[in-house]
């Protein structure tokens, strides 16, 4: 659209004699030999409506950073997805046999095995949970199956880990951990300090003292 215009502008400023040169059927061909003078440049200004200075235009925009604050992922809604933060976990080599016996009851209530859990458990056994205490009949009746359920809805990393053998035959496993949502409707990052105490019997080590508190 603005093509037109110029033309039309240019051609009400030339004279006469350059209008009979236009009708020239041999203008715009460069003879030989002949000089050839670059056309002035087109005075905006002076056309009507085309003074670029006089025009309205919006100024850009500012490109520096502060024009725009920076994006805060934590507040964004990803499609329901659970935004889990990255977990680094200390990692364990060598564990003794009573260590094993202790992760084998906590993979057992992570994949919901109530009957290799239970089989970690010994006779005497004495569960603990935020300064309530149960006896292994109760333990196993009523929290074993709620603390499976918990255990599939979380991820769950090992910080720190201490192991006392206090004996040949009884050790003391302190851990403490972090517990964070695997499930995009539940927002859980907690931690825990487990206490764990183990002896060892006739058919293996076996758990005679569970305790867990929560942890800072």
């Amino acid at each position: 659209m603005i093509k037109p215009v110029h033309l039309a502008a240019s051609a009400l400023l030339l004279s006469a004699p350059a209008l009979a040169q236009l009708a020239d059927p041999h203008a715009g061909h460069t003879m030989p030999g002949a000089a050839t003078t670059p056309a002035p440049p087109m005075d905006h200004a002076a056309m009507p409506g085309m003074d670029h200075s006089k025009m309205d235009m919006p100024a850009p925009a500012a490109s520096s950073d502060s024009a725009m604050p920076a994006m805060d992922h934590s507040k964004m809604n990803h499609g329901g997805m659970a935004m889990t933060p990255a977990l680094k976990g200390m990692t364990r080599s060598n564990v003794g046999p009573a260590e094993a016996a202790l992760q084998s009851f906590s993979d057992a209530l992570e994949v919901g095995n109530s009957d290799l859990a239970i089989a970690r458990l010994a006779p005497g056994l004495k569960v603990v949970e935020d300064g309530v205490e149960e006896s292994r009949a109760e333990y196993i009746g009523g929290h074993l199956a709620a603390d499976m359920a918990y255990q599939k809805s979380v991820k769950t990393v090992l910080l720190e880990r201490s192991v006392i053998n206090e004996s040949p035959v009884q050790a003391r496993i302190v851990s403490k951990l972090r517990m964070v949502s695997n499930r995009s409707d539940k927002m859980i990052d907690s931690l825990v300090e487990e206490t764990a105490v183990l002896t060892k019997l006739p058919d293996g080590w076996k758990i005679v003292l569970l305790k867990w508190d929560s942890a800072k």
